[in-house]
């Protein structure tokens, strides 16, 4: 006889601790920073967060808008909020990228579907 599967019940799903955190060295600014994945709540945020007012399509999103999003939520230490929107993005590219790159991962994304996403895009345009 086959052994009975014995699956996870909600109260273990609920207390599991599942979101993911990591440290990205960033030598651009001199030391590094604390990141975690995201929570299905506000990955799904994110695109509500960052859509654009001034655009027809209610589907159009500001890219800048939401890479801040995912860096705001995802950056543990230190903290920044939406006040500081202009100054991180003002900010060399490179190490934003990295951090994003990685709370990206930590939340579960596949990062090469959405460079060939973005790439579609970019050719569409």
């Amino acid at each position: 006889m086959a052994d009975k599967k014995a699956y996870l019940s909600l109260d273990q799903i609920l207390d599991a601790q599942d979101v993911l955190y990591d440290d990205v060295e960033v030598p651009e600014w001199g030391g590094s920073v604390r990141v975690r994945g995201l929570t299905a709540e506000e990955k799904n945020s994110i695109a509500k967060e960052a859509r654009d007012p001034s655009v027809r399509n209610k589907l159009a999103i500001d890219t800048d808008r939401a890479q801040f999003t995912v860096v705001q939520l995802g950056l543990v230490e230190p903290r920044i909020g939406k006040e500081n929107f202009q100054a991180i993005m003002a900010k060399n590219a490179a190490p934003i990228e990295r951090i994003y790159r990685r709370i990206m991962q930590l939340s579960g994304e596949d990062l090469s579907e959405i460079e060939e996403a973005a790439e579609r895009d970019f050719q569409l345009t």
